[in-house]
C-alpha cells in the first residue's frame, strides 16, 4: 500500500504542479488529449467549485477524471498540504477498495485466471482482439463525433449568411 500512496502522490503531485504553474492551459491540454469537447474545462471547474475538496477523495473512482481534478486543484490555488492530505486520502480509498474487492472475489478471478490457462496462447488472442474491438470502437466514435459537430458548424455558417 506505502508504494500504491506514493505513486499516486508523484503522478498527481506532478499535474497539480502543472497546473499551479500553467493554469488552465495544461486542463486544455489534458481535455484536447482525452478528446472531450470545449466545455470541458468550464464544466471540470463548475465541478470543482461546486463539490469543492470532496472531488480529489473520489476522482480516482471516475476513469480520466482525477487527472482532471488534481490539475484544477493547482489551477484553482488549493494548498500544498490540504492536496497532499486530499490525495493521499482518497488514493488510499481506491487502492484499499481495490484491494477489498480482490480478497472479496479472489475464487471468481482465480476461475478466470484457469480459464485463460486452459485456452493458452488463444486467450491472450482473444484478449487483444477485444482490446483491438475497443480502440476502434473508440476511434470510429471520435470520428463520427468529430465530423458531425463540423458539419453542424458549416449548417450554422450557412444559415448566419442567408
Amino acid at each position: 500500500m506505502p508504494s500504491v500512496l506514493l505513486a499516486c502522490l508523484l503522478s498527481d503531485g506532478l499535474l497539480y504542479l502543472a497546473g499551479r504553474v500553467y493554469g488552465e492551459r495544461v486542463l486544455k491540454r489534458i481535455c484536447h488529449l482525452a478528446g472531450s469537447s470545449a466545455g470541458c474545462l468550464r464544466a471540470t471547474e463548475a465541478v470543482f467549485r461546486r463539490f469543492g475538496l470532496p472531488t480529489l477523495l473520489f476522482a480516482k473512482f471516475i476513469p480520466g477524471f482525477s487527472s482532471l481534478m488534481t490539475c484544477m486543484a493547482g489551477v484553482m490555488g488549493m494548498g500544498a498540504r490540504v492536496f497532499i492530505v486530499l490525495d493521499l486520502v482518497g488514493s488510499a480509498l481506491w487502492a484499499g477498495s481495490a484491494l477489498l474487492l480482490g480478497w472479496k472475489f479472489h475464487a471468481s478471478l482465480d476461475d478466470i485466471i484457469h480459464v485463460f490457462e486452459t485456452m493458452g496462447a488463444w486467450g491472450i488472442v482473444a484478449l487483444v482482439c477485444l482490446a483491438a474491438v475497443a480502440i476502434a470502437g473508440r476511434l470510429i466514435s471520435k470520428h463520427c463525433i468529430g465530423r458531425r459537430s463540423s458539419f453542424a458548424k458549416e449548417e450554422a455558417d450557412a444559415g448566419a449568411e442567408t
